[in-house]
């Protein structure tokens, strides 16, 4: 039989399964029919009519064969499955090329998917759950003597064939663990989340414990016919185990051995210097447990709705009643408007930024966690109160005590109908705010914050978000103001600018000077499948989509600048203005600075940086930022006015704002999204400059 013609553009389009029954690849292999698709292509059931034998051959997904990266990685799959001999291990025989098509043969197994058993049966026996972990360890540790990490352990990678023996296929995404290897085993996040070991979440280094993780997470699901982490995304799949310890199997299935339970705990450990020594290590484990006592028959099928998700860490303690009432009573809340499911979505959200986006926030929570539950709790709390008096912050908690300060002026605005404020609103300036459950909820503020902002095409605003509208509110707290917060500031107009950055190449600074490359952020997001495509502002549909999100922002400038003017009514009489260049702000401020005296340093603005119709709104918005000055507090970086003007010319202005008996240096840094066209704007500077002589 002749190798079969190239099929049309339209099917090849349209089908993933490109040959068919009767067609020859390279001509040796005759197609008797098409298996099934994987995460690295199409895999059909041939004839080798060299070998006179039925194989498989998977071919590679044609929008990866342009892709040097998976062609090197397909490549190495043969070589490393080949050094691989053992019966619990599919062999691999061959790799070749038809047609562009880049295809690997191996031994066909005839049976079924250990993710089909499992969808059927919902649990196992332990006695049969044990016999296949067996085998899979063998085999694993079979590919581990040969230096090779498989790093996508999962039930659809394991077959059971009809004569019992469990084999372990798709080395798709193995690495040989070697030095010198040209692939390193780090700064790379492969697997699938559900399975993957913290180490493959973070990127880091991966040995064969990756691969014990994996097998940790199996037996639990063959156990207890739950997968041991769910969620919406592969975002909160992938974040929940840096987050929360691993799931015990005895809540799910009480009859298990406390020997059982212990050993899949341990192979889930989070460090993995915490899991065994090696598969053969779990092996001798097994072989060690006591014989189960109630070996219940599997459970029946699932429901057609599917396994029910397991709930977020916050939202699994609210439901058990461990979590704090503030906690509990926003939830109910939530549930309320949104509904459970949307809120839990929200909340894992928070999770996954503190894993993936910002480890630091991570870090900062679980040392409060572990200071506010010790003996230096009190003196931790008398520092923070320190801190929150002068509106100094600096450091790991900057941010998240800028957005206490905004959660407690949005709890005091709304009064105690807001789930909050018996956690964050004192009656006055004086008492102490700063408690566990005020901090907790100001970092999921900004985990949940810096998600939306870097998500892709869509902006997403809801109830939770809403404390993030600016930094006004955390003068209105320092001031005692009843006044609501300001509209919630739509930061995908951030986003869409964040973005350009990336696109070309431009660090920008935080306003305290801390160095922030977006594409180092965006590619640790990336990691666990986060994809966004950066903005090309010279390409038409990507300056649309970004006027898409300025312009809305545009339109409720006025709204948020009328409501900035009527909250600061009562702050008069206005203190002296003293407005300096930003080249000359930081020997001006280590001056000393007078009582009531206030310090802008302002940055040159893009030229038209805002519509003729908004400037007067503006205007009497630096107005009312100069009255907030009148408390005679220092404050700390209380406005960047970001966004302004067209988007293919937008640069920040970065004002810092220092009063007080006291000196205070400040940091500044130029934020310009595109500095090819940023321009002197004398203009714009002798405007300022008018302002500061008519208050």
């Amino acid at each position: 039989m002749s190798d079969a013609p190239p099929k049309s553009s339209q099917n090849a389009a349209t089908d993933d399964f490109r040959f068919r029954a009767g067609d020859r690849i390279a001509g040796r292999y005759e197609v008797l029919a098409p298996i099934g698709r994987g995460g690295m292509g199409v895999v059909y059931r041939v004839r080798d009519h060299e070998l006179e034998d039925v194989v498989a051959l998977k071919v590679l997904h044609r929008d990866l064969v342009r892709s040097p990266e998976m062609l090197t990685r397909f490549r190495k799959e043969v070589k490393l499955a080949r050094r691989v001999t053992h019966r619990n291990v599919a062999r691999t025989f061959d790799i070749g090329e038809h047609e562009g098509e880049r295809f690997l043969t191996m031994e066909l197994i005839e049976g079924e998917p250990l993710s089909a058993i499992l969808h059927m049966s919902g649990r196992l026996e332990v006695t049969r759950a044990l016999d296949i972990g067996r085998q899979i360890l063998e085999g694993m540790a079979a590919a581990h003597d040969a230096g090779i990490v498989h790093r996508d352990l999962k039930p659809e990678n394991i077959s059971v064939a009809n004569d019992g023996r469990v084999v372990v296929m798709d080395f798709g995404i193995a690495r040989a663990n070697v030095v010198d290897d040209a692939l390193k085993t780090s700064g790379e996040a492969w697997g699938t989340p559900a399975y993957m070991a913290p180490e493959q979440v973070e990127a880091a280094d991966v040995d064969a414990r990756a691969d014990q993780y994996a097998f940790g997470a199996l037996l639990f699901e063959m156990i207890t016919g739950k997968a041991a982490w769910t969620g919406s995304s592969a975002y909160v799949i992938a974040a929940a185990r840096l987050n929360s310890p691993p799931p015990d199997p005895l809540q799910h299935r009480p009859e298990l051995s406390a020997e059982l339970a212990a050993l899949v705990i341990r192979c889930m450990a989070y460090d993995a210097a915490e899991r065994f020594e090696n598969a053969r290590a779990v092996l001798a484990a097994i072989a060690a447990l006591p014989p189960p006592e109630h070996d219940a028959p599997a459970a029946g099928p699932p429901s057609s709705k599917g396994r029910q998700p397991v709930a977020s860490p916050v939202a699994r303690a609210v439901s058990t009643g461990s979590a704090s009432p503030a906690w509990a009573r926003t939830t109910e809340r939530f549930e309320r408007r949104v509904g459970a499911e949307g809120f839990r979505d929200d909340i894992e959200r928070q999770l996954v930024l503190m894993a993936n986006a910002s480890p630091s926030y991570r870090r900062v929570l679980e040392e409060l966690d572990r200071l506010l539950a010790s003996t230096a709790g009190r003196e931790l709390h008398q520092r923070f109160e320190k801190v929150w008096q002068k509106r100094s912050f600096e450091g790991p908690f900057e941010r998240p005590l800028l957005l206490l300060s905004s959660l407690r002026a949005d709890a005091r605005a709304e009064g105690k109908t807001h789930p909050l404020y018996e956690s964050i609103a004192a009656e006055t300036p004086d008492e102490i705010a700063v408690t566990r459950e005020a901090l907790q909820a100001a970092l999921a503020q900004e985990r949940i914050g810096l998600w939306i902002a870097l998500r892709s095409r869509r902006v997403q605003t809801n109830e939770i978000t809403r404390s993030l509208a600016w930094l006004w509110p955390a003068t209105l707290a320092g001031a005692g103001g009843r006044a609501r917060p300001l509209a919630l500031f739509d930061i995908g107009t951030s986003a869409g600018l964040n973005l350009v950055a990336e696109a070309v190449d431009v660090p920008w600074r935080r306003s305290t000077g801390e160095p922030l490359t977006v594409s180092r952020d965006l590619d640790i997001r990336c990691r666990t499948g986060f994809d966004p495509r950066p903005l090309d502002i010279k390409k038409a549909d990507d300056r649309e989509w970004l006027k898409a999100c300025i312009w809305p922002e545009q339109r409720q400038r006025m709204v948020r600048l009328e409501a900035a003017i009527r909250a600061f009514e009562s702050t008069l009489p206005a203190p002296k203005l003293i407005l300096v260049r930003a080249s000359s702000a930081v020997a001006r401020i280590q001056a000393a600075t007078n009582p009531g005296e206030l310090t802008i340093a302002f940055q040159t603005l893009v030229r038209g940086y805002i519509p003729v119709e908004e400037r007067d709104a503006y205007e009497q918005g630096m107005r009312a930022w100069v009255a907030a000055g009148a408390r005679g507090e220092r404050m700390w970086s209380v406005l960047e006015l970001e966004e302004i003007g067209r988007p293919e010319s937008s640069c920040a202005l970065d004002v810092h704002i220092a009063t007080g008996d006291g000196v205070e240096v400040i940091r500044l840094a130029r934020m310009s999204y595109h500095p090819d066209i940023v321009e002197v704007a004398l203009g714009a500077e002798a405007r300022m400059l008018e302002i500061s002589s008519n208050p």
